[in-house]
Parts: structure tokens; C-alpha cells; sequence
């Protein structure tokens, strides 16, 4: 189709806990600060993809000092052009690129 793609791949979000977390529930953290949906919070914990201290993370689940949350993502970037990277200009110093 005349483009690159690049195949999706996961990514871990990792926090250590934040002193204005603890006592608070792990879902209303990442709701408030994290701008995640309530609907979005309820597939990553029904998925697995958000845990605390390696542990599953649940709807009650609150924070403690020294907690440790990794939420992982699957990260799909966009396609781009698949023309040739062309040379622009060569010289002693720079090398300059059209990509």
C-alpha cells in the first residue's frame, strides 16, 4: 500500500506511589490524574493489564507507600510513507535528510 507500518507492541506504564495517592483507590488515581474513563478501568482490570506490586488490581484496591503500578498498553503507531529516505545535503559536518 506504498507505506511502513510498525506491528503493534506492548508498553508498561510503571509509578512508584505518590505520597497524595496512598489511602486512595488505585481506579479513582488513574481516573483523576491519569485521565483514564471509568469504562477503559474496568477492561484493564478485567484484562490483567493494570496490577499493583505484581499483583491483580481490583475495584477496592488502594494504595499503600512503596507500591509499585504498571499499567501496560498496547501501543499502535501510525503508518508513514514508504518512499526512500532521501539525501539533502552532504557535507564535512552535517548530513541532512528527508524522511
Amino acid at each position: 500500500d506504498g507505506r511502513r507500518h510498525v506491528v503493534p507492541y506492548t508498553h508498561e506504564f510503571v509509578s512508584n506511589t505518590k505520597g497524595r495517592w496512598v489511602g486512595r483507590k488505585v481506579l479513582d488515581v488513574m481516573r483523576d490524574e491519569m485521565l483514564c474513563s471509568a469504562e477503559y478501568l474496568q477492561e484493564a482490570v478485567a484484562a490483567g493489564r493494570l496490577t499493583l506490586n505484581g499483583g491483580p488490581c481490583g475495584a477496592e484496591t488502594v494504595f499503600r507507600h512503596g507500591d509499585r503500578l504498571v499499567h501496560e498498553v498496547v501501543r499502535t503507531e501510525p503508518s508513514v510513507p514508504a518512499a526512500p529516505i532521501g539525501l539533502l545535503l552532504e557535507a564535512d559536518d552535517p548530513l541532512v535528510l528527508h524522511k
